[in-house]
C-alpha cells in the first residue's frame, strides 16, 4: 500500500472573513496508514494554558473519512492559539530533526491553523529525508 496524503483547506468556522484578512481558515491533513512509521511528536497541549489565558477560538480534531476507495486519517486544525500552545510541539520537533531553531513563527503571540500545518508538513519533510539517508 502506497502512502496517500492530501490537504484540504475550508473557510473557518469562525468567519469566512477572515481567511483573507487574517490567514485563518480550517486545514486538514488526511494520509492513510503509513507502512514506514516516524518518530512519535507528543502533541499534548497545556489546558491548563488554554483555560486560564486563550482568548481565541480554536478546534483540533482527528477523525476517519472514506475518500474515493480508501480510508483516510484527518487532523483537522482551525482558528487561531496562542504562540506558547504550540511551542513545546516546535521544541521536540527541533530534538528529534536536529533542525535548529526550527521557529517559523518569528515574534508573533499567535498562531493560525495554516501555521501549525506548515510546522507539521516541515518535520514530515525533514524526517523523510533523514529515514531516507539512514536507510540508504
Amino acid at each position: 500500500m502506497q502512502c496517500r496524503c492530501d490537504i484540504r483547506i475550508r473557510s473557518s468556522k469562525y468567519g469566512k472573513e477572515l481567511g483573507h484578512s487574517r490567514n485563518l481558515y480550517s486545514i486538514s491533513l488526511l494520509q492513510n496508514r503509513m507502512r514506514d512509521a516516524i518518530q512519535d511528536i507528543d502533541l499534548s497541549i497545556d489546558l491548563q494554558s488554554l483555560l486560564s489565558f486563550h482568548d481565541r477560538d480554536f478546534l483540533i480534531e482527528f477523525s476517519s473519512q472514506q475518500i474515493e476507495c480508501s480510508r483516510m486519517r484527518a487532523l483537522t486544525f482551525d482558528g487561531e492559539m496562542n504562540y506558547e500552545t504550540i511551542r513545546k510541539l516546535e521544541m521536540k520537533i527541533e530534538d528529534q530533526t536536529g533542525v535548529h531553531p526550527i521557529s517559523i513563527f518569528g515574534s508573533r503571540s499567535t498562531v493560525t491553523a495554516t501555521d501549525i500545518v506548515q510546522l507539521i508538513l516541515s518535520w514530515r519533510i525533514i524526517h523523510r529525508r533523514i529515514f531516507a539517508q539512514s536507510a540508504g
